[in-house]
């Protein structure tokens, strides 16, 4: 009988609930308490990434504002970007200013993100230039550039102080005593919100330029080693030349690798595609036809005399070689 009645005063609650609710809507925004979600956006004066190369060189620049400068789409959903909201104020609640910090995880840290106050904003749209010496004068591990290491991270996110008092934390810690965001992921990016990014994140690394003027000549010198269907062994057609081009952030084309090996299939040039970080040079698949990218292949660059040297191995024919390129 207790079990009947305990039956019968559930459903009647549910069926009290189901009616105070609107059959228009389950809840609105006003219903719930409400903050605001900063927006921060790299401005084309920044590079990405801070330069080991070149530390007094290098600037942060972004913008910090409460708009998403893309309208939310009507459903939402990953195929249409966008989580159903139209409207592109972030500011949910009145914000009385914003407080920029910074999180940082060295690579010989361990693992511990520390984290330091940059400077409080009052008003917005504000663009923020830092240089890498208001790092260090931030954060109490660094003392000069001599600290920093290739891979290590720096992270922006702001904090926010509302007119009512509330104060909404840039960071907070996590039970292993790392500074971590006080944001979810899923309010950032560009499936989920278009424009729209809670935090600016710069990694260490290394600048590129290893062809001056954007790109050169070289003599090209191919020696194949194995191949298929009757094609020459050893050193390719004389007198080629290819050209290395700078496709920007540490990328590369080498416009030919093969000197006409197997032009008599009409494929000529064979070019190729390579990322530099930091002088460690990866291939990767370009405008050749083939793939070249089998075990053994690799590609090595003699920095006092600026040959390049590529290793080849396109498994799908059995064609190996080394192209050496030679600037002119």
């Amino acid at each position: 009988m207790k079990k009947i009645l305990n039956t019968v005063l559930m459903s009647f609650l549910l069926v009290m609930v189901a009616s105070c609710v609107d059959d228009e809507k389950l809840w609105e925004l006003d219903d719930f308490e409400t903050g605001a979600l900063p927006n921060i956006q790299q401005t084309s004066n920044d590079l990405g990434f801070i330069d080991s190369f070149d530390y007094d060189g290098t600037v942060m620049e972004f913008t910090i504002d409460f708009l998403i400068s893309e309208e939310q789409s009507d459903d939402g959903g990953f195929a249409d970007q966008g989580d159903g909201r139209r409207e592109e104020n972030t500011a949910f609640s009145e914000v009385e200013s914003v407080q920029l910090e910074v999180s940082y995880l060295g690579t010989s840290s361990g693992g511990v993100t520390q984290s330091a106050f940059i400077q409080d904003i009052t008003s917005w749209p504000a663009t923020i230039t830092l240089e890498v010496d208001d790092l260090i004068a931030a954060l109490s591990s660094l003392n000069s550039t001599d600290d920093i290491d290739v891979g290590d991270v720096f992270t922006f996110i702001c904090g926010v102080t509302l007119v009512d008092g509330r104060v909404l934390p840039a960071f907070v810690t996590d039970p292993s005593g790392n500074r971590v965001p006080n944001y979810s992921v899923n309010f950032s990016g560009t499936l989920n919100n278009p424009g729209y990014d809670f935090q600016a994140i710069y990694f260490v690394s290394c600048s590129s330029n290893l062809i001056p003027g954007g790109s050169a000549v070289y003599d090209l010198s191919t020696d194949v080693t194995s191949t298929c269907c009757g094609l020459p062994l050893g050193l390719q057609q004389s007198g080629r030349t290819a050209i290395i081009t700078d496709l920007g952030n540490g990328n590369y084309q080498i416009s030919d690798i093969l000197a006409g090996h197997i032009a008599s299939a009409n494929i000529d040039p064979e070019g190729i595609n390579f990322t530099d970080v930091c002088f460690n040079l990866t291939l990767s698949n370009g405008p050749s036809v083939l793939n070249y990218l089998g075990p053994g292949s690799g590609i090595s660059l003699d920095q006092s005399t600026g040959v390049f040297t590529v290793d080849l191995n396109n498994t799908g024919n059995a064609i190996v070689g080394t192209a050496t390129l030679t600037p002119q």
